[in-house]
Formats: structure tokens, C-alpha cells, sequence
């Protein structure tokens, strides 16, 4: 479809790169759903053979996307349909926005699950399109569909499912809801880049949020579920943002994506979605050039306070890690709001690579996190690990960390000349050395035998350098050439996790067990009962980068899997247990819900007639919306139907006035 932008095109498919009128390989920044002719001053480098655009000019394109919003809005035919949109909304979801607010200003309709409904009702939200039925009771045919795909209804915030399920009613597609229902409706309609702000990470390509059928169908009706069934629904599962109503700023700052929004913009939609935004003063101008500004000295991830006051090291890092001058740097900070000392006007800026590295990299090696308000403070170990490291002389760099305005809380011999030995140990030749824990005996023996020097004199080094050592130290290790090699390649890797053994192992071409086997012999805990690997067949190997699952498993996702798989709860928590996956826990507020889910699915399928017995059992129980929903969808019900059903047994709920 021709655009007022004339050299762009809006279409249904993939996003596609004209060079001067020739068609070439789309360049993958270009979005889907447009056709763009690169011509004039906007020419495009192609590769050697003319086939491949190398870059786009980025500013220059959406420019040309925001001129050509209109047409597409008002498109005859109407190309603008939630499915185009979820596409296009992957590359560039600050300009489905300004799509979604055109539309909503001109009052254009589009098709939601084949009915007319009006942009500005419902906006844009992934989810929307598997809540559709519960509003109309239309159920697509379970051949179209993957095994139980309602059950990710499970995984939605009350807050968020209770948004979307007013603003679906307020098509007017299913049932009326009572004036208590829609007073307590958000009033504000959904964007695309809503999903990023709601998730647990806040990234930015978060649309795939739904399992399909591929994810599900190798789980499908396994009861005994083993971690290689498991593991792919687990880890395709969207993760939401908490359910506290608070936002802080390290939210609010980690959704910095794009120029064209402000900190307080990220902070004023949270707002709008019902959510208790930060206080964050002046930082509500930053913006994502800003981002690199904000990381603090230290270990821990996450963002500088607000208005907090910085210590000179800060500065310094701030302008190391961004390659800005200090004075620029110390400007745009006080002007957003952190105090900056005033000794900053006379700290020399730093171009020289090394320093810079040196300064950028600091906490590179540490294995417990540094507090924000101690982090200027530098242990001996640590200047000497990252002047090595840096290619740095030991007097110089304790110069420039002292320039920087770090304080060194001892100070090193600055006549030791770096030798192989020391190359060895600081370098990670020898692997397992790190600041803020103590050096393992193991780590001595290993060393000894790496560089052929006795342990006391490789104790004595690490002493010199700062390095905390055991009480008693170890003999020799006494290694084959072969495990001292093996040790030297892969011990950078622990802990080992199940998927690393198995990783190890297909390397080896050897079985899990024999490589857990040889682990030990070395000296390492793997940790996990070597038994468990032999649950993966040999086709399984492309899934154990799953078992390395880190973060905690929600006792909402431990329910989509035994859902899809037909196993319990409790198998599932128990699987990801042995595979030293943390120790999954549900609740018993949880498995109250499930359960009163249960006797509500099968009162709506018609397995009873009546309250349940005892009846006083359920007397002033609340249950959840997402227990309603599910069990709506599970007997292919509305949600309507399901509530007031919900009532009858005597289930309390939160949507009991919501149908008159």
C-alpha cells in the first residue's frame, strides 16, 4: 500500500529493503509489515555482491515509518490488525504506539478474533487474543490450538488479567457487566510496549509470550514427566513483573530503550496501568543515552539512587564506561539530580585504554556483591588482579585508581614486576581464583602442579597480593597431564550444573555418568545425582542448555507444565529438584486455589450438581480470577458463566458483582 513517505510502502509480510528501486535482502533492523526504497542520500552500503544491505539509516527510517502512520490507519481494505501489529511491534514498539494512539484518535475498528471492535477499547495486548473466548464463549477447534494452552491464563497478575478481562467486556462482544465492574476498570487502553514494562526484565522482544504447539507437544499426556519433557515449556514461559503495586527506579531505568522516551515516561505509563511509580526527581529526564551513566561502581547489578550523593569514584566509572569527558559527565549527572562532588571539576579525564579498562573492570572477578557505598574502597587483591589484567604496572595503576578518586585499602609492593607464575594465577590460566572468597585448598594444589612451584610458595604470592588462604595447606595435587588439562580448560565453569555435565560429556564423547565420574576424581561437587542424566536420551542433547534454569520457577509456571503434561504439580517441583534447579515451592494458599479450581471445572462440566461437600468447607474461601478463568476455559465456558457458577457452590471472588 503507497504511503505519503513515498519511498515507503506499508504490506502484510515481512519487512523488505529497495536499494535505489532494486530489490535486496531485508537488512534485519528493517520491521516487519513495510517496504522501504533507500535512494539519494540514503543510499545504502551493500555487500560485495549487491544482494545485502549492511545498515540503515535508523533516525532517518522511523522518520519516514511516523510519516506514513496515517495511511495506514486509514487503510481500505484495513491492513492494521492485532496480528500485524504484534509483528511489526518486535522491532519498533514506541512506533506501534503512535499506531495505536492515531488509531485511537480517528476511531478505527479492527478484527479481534473475527469481530469488529474498536482500537481505542482495548489497545494492544498479546494476551487479549486467548482471554477473547472467555468474554465470547467462542472456542477455537482443539485441532488449531496446542494441549491445554488456557492454562498459561495462570501465569497473568491478578491486576493484569483483571484489566484485560474489563476492557474485553468493554467491546460489548459478550455480556453486559454491572456500573461496580466497569467504576473499577482501568480506564487507559493497552500499547505494544505495555509487555515490556510488565515483564520480569523488561526487554525488549517479549511478544512470543504464548506456548505453541511446539513447545507443548512433546509434553503432551506424559504423566511421569522427565526434565527433557519439562524443561522446553519452562523456558519459553513469560515471565511477569512482581504483583506488588510498588515500581522502583531500577525498573524504571532498565526499561530505557529508546531516545524517544524519558524515565518519566516509563514512570508516568506505570501510572497509568494502576502501578505506584518512583519518586525520581530530576533523573525523569534521562534517557537511554543515559543508561551507561547510571550503572554504579560495584558487583550488583542495577542503577544509581536517585538524588543520591556520588563519591569521586563514581564519576570517574560513569566517564570510563561511557568514553565521555568527566566534566560532560559530571554536568549531565548534576543536572540530573545526583550530587556530584566538587572535586570532580579537577579530576583528569582518562583516554589512555588500558586505565580505562582498568577502571571499567574492577568488579569483573568478585563473587559476592559490593555495596554501592563501599565499592570506592579497593581490596589489595583486587587492584592486583585487575592491574595484571590490565596490562598495568603495579605502581601505575594504584596512580591512576588514586587519581580516579578510589581509595586502596592497603597499599602493594610497586617494585614486583609481574612474572609467568603470576600469569598463572591472575590470569586464570589456573582457574577458580576470585575476590571476596577464600582460596581453596584445591585451588592451591592445582596451581602448584600447573606451574611446577611448591604450595608454599604459590600461598606466599596470593598472600602478597592480598588474597584471603586456608589454614592449612594442602600437597601437591597429583593430576594426570590429561585431568590437569581438563581442569585447566573447563573448572572456569563451576559449579557445574546437569547441563554442564552433559555438555562436558557429549564434548568428550562419553556418557554423563563417566563424566561425572572423572569430575569427581578431580575434586570437583557436581552436585546434582549423576543418575538423573541418564533420564536424556541421545536426541536430547539439543535441550540440556535448558537445565540451566537460574532463577526461581514461579509455582504458576510449575502448574502450566503439569497442565501440559498431565502430571502433578508436585512432579514437577520434584524433577526440577533433582536436577539441582533450586528448590521450587508452592504454597498452600496455591494449592487451595488449584484446588477449588478443580471442584468449579468439574461443577461446569457437569460432573456436579450442587455445593460441594462439606459445603461449610468453601464458606468465605476466596478464589483467585485466574482460578475462574481456568476453569472456564478448561470446560469451555465463559468466564460469566464460570463466576456466577463460582457463586452458587460458594466460592467468594472478587468478580461477584461484576454480572448483576
Amino acid at each position: 500500500m503507497p504511503t505519503a513517505a513515498v519511498d515507503l510502502w506499508w504490506r502484510e509480510g515481512e519487512g523488505a529493503v529497495l536499494s535505489d528501486g532494486i530489490w535486496v535482502q531485508a537488512f534485519s533492523k528493517v520491521p516487519n509489515g513495510l517496504i522501504v526504497n533507500l535512494r539519494g542520500a540514503h543510499q545504502p552500503e551493500l555487500t560485495a555482491d549487491r544482494k545485502t544491505v549492511r545498515s540503515v539509516d535508523d533516525d532517518w527510517l522511523r522518520t519516514l515509518i511516523h510519516k506514513a502512520i496515517p495511511d495506514l490507519v486509514r487503510s481500505s481494505p484495513p491492513l492494521l490488525t492485532p496480528q500485524w501489529l504484534r509483528r511489526f511491534s518486535r522491532k519498533e514498539p514506541l512506533l506501534a504506539n503512535e499506531i495505536i494512539e492515531r488509531a485511537c484518535r480517528t476511531g478505527a475498528p479492527w478484527l479481534m478474533n473475527g469481530h469488529p471492535v474498536p482500537v481505542s477499547r482495548t489497545g494492544l495486548f498479546p494476551p487479549d487474543e486467548i482471554l477473547m473466548p472467555l468474554v465470547t464463549g467462542e472456542y477455537p477447534d482443539d485441532a488449531r490450538i496446542a494441549p491445554e494452552p488456557y492454562a498459561i491464563v495462570r501465569t497473568l497478575p491478578e491486576r493484569i488479567l483483571r484489566w484485560r478481562l474489563l476492557a474485553l467486556y468493554d467491546t460489548g462482544l459478550g455480556d453486559p457487566v454491572s456500573a461496580v465492574a466497569r467504576s473499577g476498570a482501568a480506564t487507559t487502553h493497552a500499547l505494544p510496549s505495555d509487555m515490556t514494562l510488565l515483564s520480569e526484565t523488561g526487554g525488549p522482544d517479549l511478544f512470543d509470550w504464548q506456548l505453541s504447539e511446539r513447545d507443548t507437544r512433546r509434553a503432551e499426556h506424559r504423566p511421569s514427566a522427565t526434565f527433557a519433557d519439562i524443561a522446553p515449556l519452562l523456558i519459553r514461559i513469560f515471565r511477569w513483573r512482581t504483583a506488588r503495586s510498588e515500581v522502583d527506579s531500577d525498573e524504571v531505568f532498565s526499561r530505557l530503550l529508546d531516545n524517544t522516551q524519558s524515565a518519566g515516561d516509563i514512570a508516568g505509563r506505570f501510572k497509568a496501568l494502576g502501578y505506584q511509580p518512583p519518586w525520581l526527581g530530576q533523573a525523569a529526564a534521562a534517557g537511554r543515552d543515559d543508561r551507561n551513566l547510571l550503572r554504579p561502581i560495584g558487583r550488583g547489578n542495577g542503577w544509581l539512587p536517585p538524588g543520591a550523593k556520588l563519591p569521586l569514584a563514581q564519576i570517574a566509572y560513569s566517564a570510563a564506561g561511557t568514553g565521555r569527558p568527566v566534566a560532560e559527565v559530571a554536568a549531565r549527572l548534576s543536572n540530573l539530580g545526583w550530587g556530584v562532588p566538587a572535586k570532580s571539576a579537577s579530576l583528569p579525564t582518562v583516554t589512555d585504554d588500558d586505565a580505562l579498562w582498568l577502571i571499567s573492570h574492577l568488579w569483573d572477578w568478585h563473587v559476592v556483591k559490593v555495596p554501592f557505598e563501599a565499592a570506592h574502597q579497593l581490596s589489595t587483591a583486587q587492584v592486583a588482579m585487575a592491574s595484571f589484567r590490565a596490562r598495568l604496572p603495579i605502581g601505575r595503576a594504584q596512580e591512576i585508581l588514586r587519581e580516579q578518586g578510589f581509595e586502596l585499602l592497603s597499599t602493594l609492593d610497586t617494585s614486583h614486576e609481574f612474572d609467568e607464575v603470576d600469569a598463572a594465577l591472575l590470569g586464570h590460566r589456573v582457574p577458580g581464583l576470585h575476590i571476596g572468597a577464600p582460596v581453596s585448598q584445591r585451588y592451591l594444589a592445582t596451581a602448584a602442579q600447573c606451574t611446577g612451584r611448591d604450595t608454599r610458595e604459590i600461598a606466599g604470592r596470593l598472600d602478597a597480593f592480598g588474597f584471603a588462604l586456608p589454614r592449612d595447606l594442602p600437597e601437591p595435587s597429583r593430576l594426570s597431564p590429561e585431568d590437569m588439562e581438563f581442569v585447566m580448560t573447563n573448572e572456569r565453569r563451576l559449579p557445574l550444573s546437569a547441563a554442564g555435565l552433559v555438555r562436558l560429556a557429549r564434548a568428550a564423547g562419553t556418557s554423563p555418568r563417566s563424566m561425572a565420574e572423572r569430575c569427581v576424581r578431580v575434586g570437583w561437587n557436581i552436585g546434582v545425582d549423576p543418575a538423573v542424566l541418564e533420564e536424556l536420551s541421545d536426541e536430547d542433547g539439543e535441550l540440556t542448555y535448558l537445565a540451566d534454569i537460574r532463577r526461581r520457577v514461579p509455582q504458576e509456571h510449575l502448574y502450566v507444565a503439569a497442565r501440559c503434561t498431565g502430571s502433578s504439580i508436585d512432579h514437577i517441583a520434584d524433577t526440577l529438584k533433582r536436577w539441582s534447579l533450586g528448590t521450587p515451592s508452592v504454597s498452600e494458599e496455591f494449592r487451595r486455589d488449584l484446588e477449588a479450581e478443580e471442584v468449579l471445572t468439574d461443577t461446569l462440566a457437569g460432573g456436579r450438581t450442587g455445593a460441594p461437600t462439606p459445603a461449610s468447607k468453601w464458606q468465605g474461601r476466596a478464589v483467585s480470577l485466574a482460578a475462574i478463568a481456568c476453569a472456564a476455559a478448561r470446560a469451555r465456558k465463559t468466564f460469566r458463566e464460570a463466576a456466577l457458577t463460582a457463586t452458587r457452590i460458594g466460592l467468594g471472588h472478587e468478580a461477584e458483582d461484576w454480572f448483576g
